[in-house]
């Protein structure tokens, strides 16, 4: 993209600063005071208290045990027991005192071997829709790949939920996030990326990420989760320019969370976008430009109700706007170096109020320059050249407080 691009960091990505601990208050040194140093006297006192309290202890020990023998010895002769063996003088020693009942240790569920594993979690996965049957017994397949990882390689070990009905507990969740994640990996050729982002490590998969900054700013690249280890849901999945090839797969759809897709300046992510967008009604930033993708937008994204910034500029894509005409939520816009085709006219744009960034550059776009652009209120760049529009251009307004700076 040649014209002036937003910053990413315009895009609220993560929570507010956690707070410097440099900033507390240092502890404050206590001293005694000397009013408080114990008297000397009242030490003498209670010490004294304390040889009386002992003297008396001790002699009420001494009676109890004279008293004790005397009456065991009144017993035996009473009984016409032998006196002479010393054993019979003492007390009769009196039985232990039973232990109480011990609870029976809760029976432990075994292990499953590596084998069952993978059976349960093929199953839980075809039952639930979340993967296909084929794609999840064919050994060539990145579904089946990451199948036998997270069932038989992973050391983590995940539980694998056997009912379909918890596919929407956290115990599901993570296992069908961390099962998905390990097939993007496979599906991109993950073996081969510039840097492994920890991806099918024995860490977390909401660890999966490296934290990037530039000046102040902080972003994280690879796999990011909102909620912490325990709960977390994956938000953001940004991978750019790390030498990521394949396709993306449908799984993708399983991240309903998402915030930020974005795989940028790959080069060589190939085939259709999944229709997978579908229940992400949070995602607000894709960006995939400069790589290899093929086909038309997806009819799902229609549902993006919060999406604002597109960018899929510099693939082989085709086909119209339709599927995006309708999100009022949209800023920033780049569709430039593909093979996008549509008559342009004011109603095109009409339902995009927010738009800041437009690049149409270099696709098949006939009809002529909407006025509807020119005359808009937030619009600052504005590129619509080598594409086969028409007629003349519209009068530039120049009522105050028009924004319009860069035309094309």
């Amino acid at each position: 993209m040649n014209n002036e691009e937003p910053a990413m960091n315009d895009i609220d990505l993560e929570g507010d600063d956690a707070p410097d601990a440099s900033q507390l208050p240092s502890v404050e040194e206590v001293r005694m005071s000397q009013s408080l140093a114990p008297d000397p006297n009242e030490t003498k006192r209670r010490r004294k208290k304390c040889a009386i309290y002992a003297a008396v202890l001790i002699a009420i020990v001494l009676i109890s045990t004279i008293i004790g023998v005397s009456v065991s010895k009144s017993k035996a002769r009473s009984s016409g027991g032998s006196t002479s063996n010393a054993q019979n003088i003492g007390p009769t020693p009196s039985a232990p005192a039973p232990s109480p009942p011990q609870s029976a240790p809760a029976p432990t569920v075994p292990e499953m071997s590596n084998a069952e594993r993978e059976k349960a979690g093929r199953a839980f996965l075809m039952t639930t829709g979340v993967s296909l049957e084929d794609d999840l017994t064919d050994s060539s397949t990145p579904q089946h790949k990451a199948l036998k990882w997270i069932t038989k390689q992973d050391t983590l070990r995940v539980p694998i939920p056997s009912n379909p009905d918890d596919l929407g507990t956290s115990k599901a969740r993570k296992f069908v996030q961390r099962y998905a994640l390990a097939t993007f990996y496979y599906a991109t050729e993950g073996d081969n990326w510039f840097y492994p982002f920890s991806f099918l490590s024995g860490k977390d998969e909401c660890e999966w990420y490296e934290i990037h900054s530039e000046g102040e700013e902080v972003y994280f690249w690879g796999a990011h989760c909102e909620g912490g280890t325990d709960e977390g849901a994956v938000s953001q999945i940004w991978l750019p320019n790390n030498d990521m090839a394949g396709t993306i797969p449908q799984e993708l759809e399983q991240f309903t969370n998402l915030r930020v897709f974005a795989l940028e300046y790959n080069l060589n992510v190939t085939g259709t976008l999944p229709d997978a967008f579908h229940s992400m009604k949070d995602l607000s930033v894709i960006v995939l430009s400069n790589n290899m993708i093929e086909g038309k937008l997806p009819s799902s994204m229609r549902k993006l109700e919060n999406l604002e910034f597109l960018a899929v500029d510099d693939n082989n894509m085709e086909g119209n706007l339709n599927h995006i005409r309708e999100l009022e939520t949209l800023k920033f816009v780049y569709l430039e170096d593909n093979f996008f085709s549509e008559t342009l006219s004011d109603d095109t744009f009409s339902n995009w109020p927010k738009l800041k960034q437009l690049d149409l550059s270099d696709n098949d776009f006939d009809g002529t320059v909407p006025a509807s652009l020119l005359n808009h209120d937030h619009i600052t760049v504005l590129d619509l050249h080598d594409n086969s529009l028409s007629g003349p251009i519209p009068d530039i307004p120049s009522k105050k407080g028009h924004k319009l700076q860069f035309l094309a």
